[in-house]
């Protein structure tokens, strides 16, 4: 994801448009997180408390990345085609509820101090 965030980065940087040649590997961009957020929801709630921070730490950044794509402000990229193809109010919103499920799953089985 790295190149990936140097192109987005360059592309919002001062670009006074894309061509198609830009356009193209950006709209890839919007589907490689999108499918590594969607592999990540295969996982059962009941192994988040497992997992590796580097797995983590990808999420927030396919979120960013897809967030950034949804709202570049760059002549010729369709910001609006990839707000359609990725929601990601709602695919953060799926991620709190779902963080939430395992902190209250693993709360209510613990057992009670006396």
């Amino acid at each position: 994801m790295t190149i990936d965030n140097i192109a987005t980065t360059h592309v919002s940087a001062g670009s006074t448009g894309l061509s198609f040649q830009e356009i193209k590997p950006l709209n890839s961009i919007v589907r490689a997180p999108k499918a590594w957020v969607g592999n990540f929801f295969t996982v059962p709630r009941a192994k988040y408390v497992g997992l590796p921070f580097s797995i983590i730490s990808q999420l927030v950044r396919c979120l960013g990345l897809l967030f950034h794509l949804s709202s570049l402000d760059v002549p010729g990229w369709p910001a609006e085609t990839a707000r359609g193809t990725v929601d990601v109010i709602d695919i953060t919103a799926r991620v709190a509820d779902n963080m939430e499920q395992v902190r209250t799953s693993f709360a209510s089985a613990r057992p009670q101090e006396s």
